[in-house]
């Protein structure tokens, strides 16, 4: 028998999480291109820009790399 409160809340989880996993990648991007054109026209707001990139970047790849954790069973 099937567990549909089970099945539902992990396909919300799942959706929730992959949305926000793209909303933060699409901002660092974006505060990435921002960064990279503000150092080139001699602005102090592109290292903040960078940095904030680069941090959301690592908070992507933390999120990527415990959903691997959470699947290989090996790392149990």
């Amino acid at each position: 028998m099937i567990d549909w409160a089970a099945f539902l809340l992990v396909a919300i989880t799942s959706l929730v999480g992959a949305c926000v996993v793209v909303i933060v990648a699409a901002l660092g991007i974006r505060l990435y291109e921002h960064g990279s054109v503000a150092q080139k026209l001699g602005g102090s707001s592109g290292r903040v820009s960078l940095v904030l990139a680069r941090v959301l970047f690592g908070f992507c790849g933390a999120v990527v790399l415990f959903g691997v954790y959470l699947i290989v069973p090996a790392f149990h």
